[in-house]
């Protein structure tokens, strides 16, 4: 959100992976050299058991395999990219993000407002007030948990 110039912070950084096995193991093992060393506790299957992993580390970094029913298959053909310092920096675009937001969680309420401003004149009117989806959507380990008991 921050790169299309929203400024609302969410506490983590999100990212849509590949659900391919060697690829969620790169990212873990990436994830590995952050201080707290949290993305140990994984285990390989848990990207396959669940919709979305939190790894709680020095920062708050929520691993998805899908967002909203959009796989990272799905979403390659809607990143645009960025550079820092010599280092390519892949970014979803407005509609990616739009798609990505449309679940019933009230702490994307925020960016839909702003992303359906942004997207006024580019998404069709209809589409930019329907109800966000409830199937598919990523509600991560504490919201299967929850389902579960109740």
């Amino acid at each position: 959100m921050l790169h299309h110039g929203g400024d609302h912070l969410l506490p983590e950084l999100k990212l849509l992976i590949d659900g391919d096995t060697e690829n969620q193991r790169k990212v873990l093992d990436a994830l590995e050299t952050l201080p707290d060393k949290a993305a140990r506790e994984l285990r390989d299957a848990d990207l396959r058991e669940y919709v979305e992993v939190r790894v709680a580390d020095s920062m708050v970094v929520d691993l998805a395999t899908s967002l909203c029913g959009i796989t990272y298959a799905d979403a390659t053909s809607q990143i645009e990219w960025d550079e820092a310092d010599g280092v390519r920096i892949p970014y979803a675009s407005l509609i990616l993000l739009w798609k990505t937001k449309q679940n019933h969680l009230e702490e994307d309420e925020p960016d839909r407002i702003s992303l359906r401003e942004k997207l006024k004149g580019i998404l069709p009117e209809e589409e930019l007030h329907s109800s966000p989806v409830t199937e598919g959507t990523s509600e991560g380990f504490l919201g299967q948990i929850w389902r579960k008991i109740f």
